[in-house]
């Protein structure tokens, strides 16, 4: 299998006017990963990664997607705490 490009941006969801939450597949280390991170965009214009967001090994996706699901089934869209 080879790896998937750096930074190959899969989703970009919008959590506010200078806030989004990026979904996209890296390598690090020759080693690929799912990435979820927030990014911001300060009155420059240039979006910037946070330090708010996690990494996820490509072999753990079905897990997380499965937890997900379950989230779904919990807490439908739509819905609010």
């Amino acid at each position: 299998m080879t790896a998937p490009c750096p930074d190959a941006l899969l989703a970009a969801i919008k959590r506010g006017q200078r806030e989004e939450l990026r979904l996209s597949l890296s390598t690090f280390k020759g080693r690929p990963f799912l990435s979820l991170r927030l990014w911001l965009q300060p009155e420059s214009g240039e979006w910037i990664p946070t330090r708010k967001g996690c990494s996820v090994r490509l072999h753990e996706v079905p897990a997380v997607q499965e937890a997900l699901a379950k989230a779904l089934e919990l807490a439908p869209l739509g819905e609010s705490a």
